[in-house]
């Protein structure tokens, strides 16, 4: 059983659920965030989704829990992507960089730029380095991960249940 599920987090004072109406929140997001997700059966349009969102926002798509294609937007401008277990999402033929993202230093600081931007200065380089290395079975994991190093989901914050996501299927 796997996860197949779009994400979207924003800042207030854009509303998440207002732009996904059918998405449920995910994790514990840090104060001034929303991180909510929705089943892929409902189709969204990830650069609507950004537009709709002024300031920083992050998208992500999760595809059978294998790997995430993560964008980070300001005022709906992507200022970085990344594949989450970028090795799965090969061999999937998406296409994935030539230099990994966990060796990328232009990406970190593209990410460190917009993360200073979206509200959290202090981001753990080597935290991120970590998540982007590829070390978790289930890209649901790294997206939580990453989500948490970004300052988006709180420390505290602990990945929804498999159960509790809606756009799992076995």
């Amino acid at each position: 059983m796997g996860t197949w599920s779009a994400f979207l987090a924003c800042r207030a004072p854009a509303d998440a659920q207002q732009i996904w109406p059918d998405s449920q929140s995910w994790g514990t997001p840090a104060p001034g965030w929303a991180f909510v997700d929705v089943a892929l059966s409902f189709d969204p349009d990830l650069d609507a989704a950004l537009a709709a969102a002024p300031g920083p926002a992050l998208t992500a798509i999760v595809c059978d829990s294998d790997f995430a294609h993560v964008r980070g937007a300001v005022d709906g401008v992507t200022q970085w992507e990344v594949f989450l277990n970028e090795k799965t999402a090969a061999e999937y033929d998406m296409p994935v960089p030539t230099t990994p993202g966990a060796e990328d230093g232009e990406l970190h600081q593209r990410i460190g730029a917009w993360a200073a931007q979206a509200g959290s200065p202090t981001m753990d380089r080597a935290a991120l380095q970590r998540v982007l290395a590829g070390g978790h079975v289930f890209a649901d994991d790294a997206l939580h991960e990453l989500a948490c190093v970004l300052g988006i989901l709180t420390s505290r914050s602990e990945p929804p249940a498999d159960g509790d996501n809606r756009g799992a299927v076995s």
